[in-house]
């Protein structure tokens, strides 16, 4: 969802989001976590810090939002 955001494409973005909630919510019946739901707010505000550019300080790499699986 965030790489899909980053290349420029929000409402692609957002797609995702929807249908990992469908899958969610019809198979084993669970709502996504909310560092998922986080994460679909701030694409909907397209929040700066979300940019790949936001994302590099001094060279450094600041810290991503918390993805599945990781």
């Amino acid at each position: 969802m965030l790489a899909v955001y980053r290349a420029g494409r929000q409402a692609d973005a957002l797609g995702v989001f929807r249908r990992l909630r469908t899958a969610l919510c019809d198979d084993p019946g669970i709502e996504p976590t909310p560092v998922l739901r986080d994460l679909e707010a701030s694409i909907l505000r397209h929040e700066p810090a979300l940019d790949l550019s936001s994302a590099l300080v001094a060279g450094h790499e600041r810290r991503e939002p918390p993805m599945p699986g990781r």
